[in-house]
C-alpha cells in the first residue's frame, strides 16, 4: 500500500479552506506547516467548532425587509409612549426609513433605538418631523 499524501496548510490559509480540506479528505486534523516545512500547529475539527461557537453572537441571522418592518411595528404597538398612528416605516436592504411625526425628542430617540435593535437593520434614517401644531 503506497503512503498517503499528508494534507497540510500554510499558516495564512483561511479557516474556511481548512474546513473544506477536512471535509473533502475525511480527516480530523490538518497540520499547519511553515514555508520551511516546520510544523507550527494543528487545526482540528474541534478547533473549528470552538471558532464558530465563540463567534456565535456575531453571527446574527438577518430578517427579510418585510419581517424587519413588522417586528418594529409590533414593538411600537407594545410601547405606551409610541404614537404609532403618526409613524410610517419603510425598509429596503436592511435600511429603515422612519417617516411621520414624533411627539417629542424623547419619542424620536426611542423610536430610533427600537429600530436599531431589530436584527438585520443596518442603518436607520430618521425623517421624522416634529408633531404639527394645529390652529383652529
Amino acid at each position: 500500500m503506497p503512503p498517503r499524501e499528508v494534507i497540510k496548510a500554510a499558516p495564512e490559509t483561511p479557516l474556511h479552506e481548512v474546513a473544506t480540506m477536512l471535509e473533502e479528505h475525511a480527516i480530523k486534523r490538518v497540520p499547519i506547516v511553515s514555508r520551511d516545512g516546520d510544523l507550527v500547529g494543528i487545526v482540528s475539527r474541534a478547533n473549528l467548532i470552538q471558532v464558530i461557537a465563540s463567534a456565535r453572537p456575531k453571527l446574527e441571522m438577518t430578517l427579510p425587509d418585510a419581517a424587519i418592518r413588522q417586528k418594529l411595528l409590533d414593538e411600537m404597538k407594545r410601547q405606551p409612549w409610541a404614537h404609532r398612528y403618526n409613524l410610517s416605516v419603510t425598509v429596503a436592504g436592511g435600511v429603515v426609513d422612519l417617516w411621520g411625526y414624533a411627539q417629542s425628542d424623547d419619542e424620536r430617540r426611542a423610536i430610533r433605538v427600537a429600530a436599531e435593535a431589530v436584527p438585520g437593520v443596518v442603518l436607520v434614517n430618521d425623517h421624522l418631523a416634529d408633531s404639527p401644531v394645529f390652529a383652529y
